[in-house]
């Protein structure tokens, strides 16, 4: 029997998800160093930009300046703290937790709230990880104290010895903030966004799996209540 247009695929978000923890933690830790190899000597003229008083000469004037004064390595101060800073896997793992905390364990169906509503949570979680390390990072790449602290190592010990364990989360509620924000608006735009992408090309999805840690989109086809899973969560995927 013939049949009419199928109607427009509608996509949900749902929190199940389960591939192995282990696939979060190494997939945040190759992250992170990765990060770290790639951005660190940018980032540290960006955080010698941000304390300097005067005006900033050009980055490649910066990145100049900072091979003359302490070699090519020291474009890569700080990168111990850079790379094994827990960020990623604060992020993915705390996000799994959020959504439980959220919806509850049941699977209950993400929605654009409640999935900024995890990601903001995550948030704290990840300024909680990750504080200490950017303290020790942001003062080993400070100009001020480039003869001071020899190493990341050096750099903690010498903060918690001259000015305690507390200086260690220095800008925590700042960090916060910014986490909370960034990470909420991160889960509902960018999980919306690919839901959208997955109803449009839903015919060509068939039963390719697509995606990463923290998510799984349902399509619900009304015509025959069948399931396209596209951006399977439970797939351990690639793009989140």
């Amino acid at each position: 029997a013939a049949h009419g247009p199928t109607p427009r695929q509608t996509p949900t978000m749902t929190s199940a998800t389960s591939h192995p923890l282990s696939y979060d933690l190494i997939a945040g830790m190759a992250a992170n160093v990765a990060d770290a190899l790639a951005s660190l000597p940018v980032d540290q003229v960006k955080t010698q930009a941000h304390v300097n008083r005067g005006v900033n000469p050009s980055v490649v004037a910066m990145l100049h300046r900072q091979v003359q004064l302490g070699g090519l390595f020291s474009l890569y101060r700080g990168v111990l703290a850079a790379a094994v800073r827990p960020q990623s896997v604060a992020m993915y793992v705390g996000n799994e937790a959020s959504q439980k905390l959220v919806v509850g364990v049941s699977g209950a169906a993400l929605t654009t709230f409640t999935a900024t509503l995890a990601g903001s949570l995550t948030g704290y979680v990840e300024a909680a990880c990750v504080t200490p390390f950017e303290v020790v990072k942001v003062r080993m790449q400070a100009l001020e104290h480039q003869s001071k602290y020899t190493s990341s190592l050096h750099c903690a010990r010498t903060i918690v010895a001259e000015e305690g364990p507390v200086a260690l989360y220095n800008g925590f509620w700042a960090t916060c903030w910014r986490n909370c924000v960034f990470n909420g608006s991160f889960c509902a735009a960018g999980g919306g966004a690919l839901a959208a992408w997955i109803a449009g090309e839903a015919h060509a999805c068939s039963e390719s799996l697509i995606g990463g840690p923290g998510f799984s989109f349902v399509l619900h086809d009304a015509s025959d209540g069948a399931d396209a899973r596209g951006c399977a969560g439970e797939a351990g995927g690639g793009l989140w």
